[in-house]
């Protein structure tokens, strides 16, 4: 989805853009990243994310204080049904579905993840999760932070994957574009 012949030639060049005051754009972005490249960047981006998940503050759920008993606990069934008679698909008869059902989680977690990279700080850098994650993968265990010879390949693999959802997200939304 990062190639010039998916999402066009002036988005990869646009999103490889120097800032301002930079000399002229030469190349564009090339996301061709090998296997093991990506493989470092995913758990990069997966730690980002289990970092978020573990402090996230649920709103406490309050127990209830009487315990159900088995057969309320399995929804009035007692045990003797097979899963096609309680409605339940196995995995060929949803077919079709399951695939629109990816296509449609794959869309958000894709703006999960573009809300995260557009998140609007203010005054407070300390509210933005992206960045404290990113705080987090930069302490060494024992040693205090991590050098910056270290790190480098850590903010590399955020900027090369966020280069690359913001250009799905185009690519999905000029998609979503023409089926209209």
């Amino acid at each position: 989805a990062s190639q010039a012949e998916v999402v066009g030639s002036a988005a990869v060049h646009y999103i490889e853009r120097r800032e301002a005051g930079g000399s002229s754009n030469e190349k564009p972005f090339n996301a061709g990243q090998k296997g093991a490249t990506m493989a470092k960047y995913s758990t990069v981006w997966a730690s980002v994310m289990a970092y978020i998940w573990r402090t996230w503050h649920f709103e406490p759920v309050e127990e209830p204080r009487v315990r159900a008993s088995a057969y309320a606990a399995t929804g009035g069934r007692d045990g003797g049904e097979t899963g096609s008679e309680t409605g339940s698909k196995t995995g060929s008869e949803m077919g079709g579905a399951d695939k629109d059902d990816t296509s449609e989680l794959e869309g958000h977690v894709l703006d999960f993840f573009i809300e995260l990279l557009d998140h609007d700080i203010g005054d407070n850098e300390y509210q933005n999760a992206l960045y404290s994650g990113l705080a987090v993968l930069g302490i060494q265990t024992g040693h205090g932070w991590r050098s910056a010879l270290v790190y480098t390949p850590v903010l590399s693999a955020v900027v090369t994957v966020a280069r690359m959802l913001v250009l799905y997200k185009a690519k999905r939304a000029r998609e979503d574009e023409i089926r209209r």
